[in-house]
Parts: C-alpha cells; sequence; structure tokens
C-alpha cells in the first residue's frame, strides 16, 4: 500500500512538473533567439496537449522559415482538424520547406475544404514536386471521405 501512495504522488508531481514546463515552453515561443523558438514548438508538437494549440496556430506567423516549418510538423502531430484553415493559407509560404509540410499535415488531417486547395495548388504550382505530392494528398482526403461515408464515420 505504501508503495501504490509513493507512486500516486509521483505521478501528480509529474503532471505538475509536466503543466509547467507546457506553460514554460509557450513563453518561450516570444523568445528572441530562433533556435529557443523552434525547440519550444517541436516541444509542444510532441506532447498532445490541447494549450498549445493556439500558440503553435501563431508560430505559422514567425518571421523563421524553421519555426513555422516545425509548427506545420507539430500541428500535425496534433491532428486538429480545426488547423486546416491555417495550413491552407501556408500552403502560399514563401518557403518550400514549409508548403512541403503544410501538404503532408493537410494529407493526414485534411478535410473537403483542403482537398480543394490541394487540387488548386497541384493545377498551379510550376514545381513539379508540389504538384504531384498536392494531388495525391487531394486523392487521399477524398478517398478517406468517401470511405468515411461507406462506414458511416
Amino acid at each position: 500500500m505504501k508503495h501504490l501512495c509513493m507512486a500516486v504522488v509521483i505521478l501528480c508531481l509529474s503532471s505538475i512538473a509536466f503543466a509547467d514546463t507546457i506553460d514554460d515552453a509557450i513563453q518561450q515561443l516570444s523568445s528572441p533567439e530562433e533556435d529557443v523558438r523552434e525547440e519550444a514548438v517541436a516541444f509542444l508538437g510532441g506532447r498532445g496537449d490541447d494549450r498549445a494549440f493556439e500558440p503553435l496556430l501563431n508560430a505559422l506567423n514567425d518571421t523563421s522559415e524553421d519555426v513555422r516549418e516545425e509548427a506545420v510538423r507539430a500541428l500535425s502531430k496534433l491532428g486538429k482538424p480545426e488547423a486546416c484553415p491555417a495550413l491552407i493559407k501556408i500552403l502560399n509560404d514563401d518557403s518550400f520547406g514549409v508548403r512541403r509540410e503544410a501538404i503532408k499535415a493537410l494529407e493526414l488531417i485534411g478535410d473537403d475544404a483542403a482537398a480543394e486547395a490541394l487540387e488548386k495548388l497541384a493545377a498551379t504550382t510550376s514545381n513539379p514536386w508540389t504538384s504531384d505530392h498536392a494531388a495525391k494528398a487531394a486523392v487521399k482526403i477524398r478517398m478517406r471521405g468517401t470511405v468515411n461515408d461507406f462506414t458511416g464515420e
């Protein structure tokens, strides 16, 4: 019984420490240091905590393309379809890496609006990689929707 009580105490304390680290990482998104912001975004994406969602959406507007790219990956890991409008918008980012990650993220969590945006991108871009992967991602989204319609999910 003593060991069980100790385990519960440790679990509670680790939950408190975890909450502090999430809050600390969110605060680090305002750091003047690009590397600090990028690491904070990566940390938040790997935790699956809903408190990170809005700060990660805001990180899509960071001046650093590395931070924006990591923010897209982090949002993809959170798996929230509510991120789709922001991910669709970032398909127009100046950075190829950011656009690439947005295509991958939308393929995983995208909806009909994402499929439409990806189809449009595939038809209008001059980049062969972007065109090919955007088209494939749109098809996967459409197929997922068809399967869900068929199975009632």
